[in-house]
């Protein structure tokens, strides 16, 4: 189909419009203005109060039908300053898809973050001789940056995703992409389990497996692989977590079993980690460790998370059971001394099945202050792929825990 691109512009502001109409819009929107009161309906369904830090890419969205109208519409942006004072303002005409032109989008963000302001967004639709104003959208934005770069790895939606694996860096700001990683190089093997040491671009790995199995670490301008000498155990090393000051990365050791499972709701994949196990590598002594309470034969152990100060290792464990219905993770702690590399006794953080909820962690991460650890939560076992997760918040403090 093809997308022509209209422009409006207003003083030197211009806001850029690509619809996927066939003609340009040629209707006037005009007449008396009713309020509707209720939010417009856009997707990505951005909230009426946001805070948008100043370097953030344009939020472009599309407008749906509703029982208001069916377009067109009018966009009015503002800037607006803390006393309420209009700075700058500009307006287009959509049929349904907006997107903002980068340059102006900046522009409005800059003037905003300078005199600690807002960009004020009015949506109005096409009625019976009248304009529909819907909600205003009212964005704070902040005087603080976010971070310039994300780091993903993109894969194919179906059986067998390892098909295609890439890893790439998005900017931000805009909508430009960098890919950093390709396992068509690679045999088509599995490639995971990436992460940064902290936000720190020089030091990150990623782990492969397959015909190329072992851990790439990139250490500044140090990279090695870290891979188990043949007639060792299977220790594969999976979930990555670096502590604080980037010296000790924890491991979980698995193998991804999937079988199905029908539960009330749906058929599912249910992804069982099988070999149980939490390895710490010491990045400056070249050491892969461990303990025996992190080595259980009697439980299977996923997801480590270091705690803030490095003096506590989170993970969830289970024990290993047969039915299906019974993986389900609790969520454990065990202390740690980084100065000599030793471990103190695992103690229980939050076990939902023994609550009676029947529901299993996955993924906790420890919050800055040392008070609180978020979790995804899940049907059955620890691999986030199921469409049924929630997120589960726990204060260490008070020792309450409740859906976040």
């Amino acid at each position: 189909m093809l997308k022509p691109t209209f422009s409006l512009s207003l003083g030197a502001a211009t806001l850029l419009l690509i619809a996927t109409a066939c003609s340009p819009l040629h209707t006037k929107l005009q007449g008396p203005v009713v309020q509707t009161g209720v939010s417009a309906p856009v997707f990505p369904d951005y909230a009426d109060t946001l805070t948008l830090p100043p370097n953030i890419a344009p939020l472009d969205f599309r407008i749906q039908s509703d029982s208001f109208s069916d377009g067109p519409y009018q966009i009015r942006l503002y800037v607006q300053s803390p006393s309420g004072e209009l700075l700058d303002s500009s307006k287009l005409e959509a049929k349904r898809f907006v997107r903002w032109k980068t340059s102006l989008w900046h522009e409005f963000l800059q003037k905003a973050a300078s005199c600690e302001g807002s960009l004020l967004i009015d949506i109005y639709a096409r009625g019976e001789n009248c304009l529909l104003q819907y909600k205003r959208k009212t964005w704070q934005v902040a005087s603080d940056s976010i971070d310039p770069y994300l780091v993903y790895r993109l894969s194919a939606h179906d059986e067998n995703p390892c098909l295609q694996l890439q890893v790439y860096e998005r900017s931000l700001s805009d909508f430009s992409e960098r890919l950093l990683m390709d396992n068509r190089f690679t045999g088509n093997n599995c490639m995971n389990c990436h992460t940064n040491s902290g936000n720190n671009a020089q030091k990150m790995l990623v782990h492969l497996r397959g015909p190329y199995a072992g851990t790439l670490l990139f250490n500044g301008k140090e990279s090695i692989k870290i891979a188990i000498p043949e007639g060792y155990p299977d220790l594969r090393l999976a979930y990555p977590s670096y502590s604080r000051d980037g010296r000790y990365i924890a491991f979980s050791s698995t193998r991804i079993h999937v079988s199905a499972y029908a539960n009330a709701y749906r058929t599912q994949d249910l992804i069982a980690d099988t070999l149980g196990k939490i390895l710490i590598y010491d990045v400056a002594a070249n050491r892969l460790f461990s303990c025996p309470e992190l080595m259980d034969e009697r439980y299977e152990y996923s997801f480590p998370a270091w705690s803030a100060d490095g003096g506590r290792l989170y993970f969830c464990r289970t024990e290993k059971l047969k039915r299906a219905e019974d993986f389900q993770y609790g969520l454990y702690s065990i202390g740690f001394d980084p100065q000599h590399g030793t471990f103190g006794h695992v103690k229980t953080v939050c076990d939902l099945r023994a609550q009676g909820k029947n529901k299993s962690f996955s993924m906790p991460q420890a919050s800055p202050d040392g008070r609180y650890i978020l979790a995804s939560t899940l049907l059955l076992g620890s691999f986030p792929s199921q469409n049924q997760g929630d997120l589960h918040l726990i204060d260490l403090w008070t020792g309450n825990d409740r859906p976040a």
